[in-house]
């Protein structure tokens, strides 16, 4: 009897470790985003790229209205958006904290650029978690 006493405690313990899972690794809650790329005139079939404090870079095409859709899943907030709108305009951006509503516009842009104290073409190509959060801060 006393044996079987010693096995019960550690069966139980690795029970219980192995019903965890084992997966240390942070959930991110999904995120949602919906929104129009425009100069006036829409963006169409341009694709919009997103970059996110956490997680890796998505990308998705504007439809003929310039409307676009992320649904991400392994992102995290704050991130930063970027199409080629193409002729004068060149690059636009925009910026979000949260799910919802982002729009990426010549207004945008210049948000962008005053929050991150730099060329927002420039920052996005090699934007960081500190550069976003730092953009955040300063809106």
């Amino acid at each position: 009897m006393r044996d079987t006493k010693h096995l019960i405690a550690p069966l139980l313990a690795a029970a219980l470790l192995a019903a965890c899972g084992g997966d240390d690794a942070p959930r991110l809650p999904p995120i949602t985003l919906d929104g129009l790329a425009a100069t006036g005139a829409a963006v169409a079939g341009k694709v919009v790229t997103i970059k996110c404090a956490a997680g890796d870079a998505a990308t998705t095409t504007t439809d003929s209205r310039g409307a676009f859709r992320f649904e991400l899943t392994a992102q995290g907030m704050p991130c930063m958006l970027e199409v080629d709108a193409g002729g004068s305009m060149g690059k636009l951006h925009g910026f979000t904290v949260n799910s919802g509503r982002v729009n990426i516009t010549p207004l945008s842009s210049l948000v962008v650029a005053r929050a991150l104290r730099a060329n927002p073409s420039t920052a996005f190509s090699n934007i960081s978690a500190a550069a976003l959060n730092s953009a955040n801060d300063n809106i």
